[in-house]
C-alpha cells in the first residue's frame, strides 16, 4: 500500500512541478536571441516591424506584428506602406557581410531615421563558438 501511495503521490506532483518550472534543465529563465533589442522596441508605439536578424525572438518577446525584412531592397518600400510599417530592425552580424536592403536603409536617412543601435551578446552553447557581440540597429520609418 506504501509503495503505490508514493507511485501515486508523484504521478499527481510530477505535472504539477514540471508546470511550474518549464526549464528545469538548462536554466530558470529562457535565453531567447534578441532579447535587448526586443526590449527597446516593446517602449516604442505603433506596431510594424520589419526585422532581419532574430526574428523569432523579438515576435516573441513583444506585441508588435514582427514580419522578416526583404531580401530585394526593390521591395522594402512596397512592403513598409503595404503593411503599415513602423520600424525596421537589423542585426549587424559579422559572418554577413553584404545585403543591399540595408545598404539602402542606410542611405536614405530621410525615410529611415536611426534611432538606436543596441548591444548584444551571445553566450557560450553549442550553436555560438566563443562569446560573440553584434549590434543591432532600430530604425524609424518617417511617414
Amino acid at each position: 500500500a506504501v509503495p503505490a501511495a508514493i507511485i501515486l503521490s508523484f504521478i499527481i506532483l510530477i505535472p504539477l512541478w514540471v508546470r511550474a518550472n518549464p526549464y528545469p534543465l538548462i536554466t530558470s529563465v529562457p535565453l531567447v536571441p534578441g532579447a535587448e533589442a526586443a526590449a527597446f522596441l516593446s517602449t516604442l508605439p505603433g506596431e510594424g516591424v520589419l526585422d532581419w536578424g532574430e526574428v523569432t525572438g523579438i515576435a516573441y518577446l513583444t506585441d508588435k506584428r514582427v514580419v522578416s525584412l526583404p531580401q530585394q531592397k526593390d521591395d522594402l518600400d512596397f512592403q513598409v506602406s503595404y503593411l503599415n510599417i513602423s520600424y525596421i530592425s537589423f542585426l549587424e552580424d559579422p559572418y554577413y557581410r553584404s545585403d543591399k536592403t540595408i545598404t539602402y536603409i542606410r542611405l536614405h536617412p530621410e525615410k529611415y531615421r536611426l534611432i538606436n543601435a543596441i548591444d548584444i551578446s551571445y553566450p557560450d552553447d553549442a550553436l555560438v563558438i566563443g562569446e560573440r557581440q553584434n549590434r543591432y540597429y532600430v530604425y524609424q520609418v518617417i511617414r
